[in-house]
């Protein structure tokens, strides 16, 4: 089956049953899949640059539950945030926790960083 890259609109040739389960996972016409499984197999920019995307959401994603595993509201503020800074529709997500500051941001390279920094300041006062 012939697919054409959305990114590069290169035509590449795709396994049937790859864009057939494809097509049945997404709910798609098979024409669809096929054109998003020749996106997903090319080597054009664009392509790669949303592969990377994916991969640095998956895997800040494992990190946020496991780091939030016990907390299930502020597990999912965080990845409506990670899905925020990455498509940078905002530039840093930063909240408190208890003694801790976690920041969600993208550094100058273009990599995700989460950032948490604890406070133990003690004040007296009388």
């Amino acid at each position: 089956m012939l697919g054409n890259c959305m990114y590069c609109d290169q035509k590449r040739m795709v396994e049937d049953k790859a864009a057939e389960e494809y097509a049945q996972i997404h709910m798609i016409p098979i024409e669809q899949a096929a054109d998003c499984v020749a996106a997903r197999e090319c080597n054009c920019s664009g392509a790669s640059l949303v592969r990377q995307r994916d991969e640095t959401l998956e895997l800040a994603t494992d990190y946020l539950k496991n780091l939030f595993e016990n907390n299930p509201k502020v597990l999912e503020m965080c990845l409506k945030g990670i899905e925020a800074v990455i498509s940078q529709g905002i530039d840093k997500l930063t909240f408190k926790k208890g003694k801790k500051t976690y920041s969600i941001y993208l550094d100058a390279l273009g990599c995700l960083k989460v950032k948490t920094v604890f406070s133990d300041k003690e004040e007296v006062k009388f």
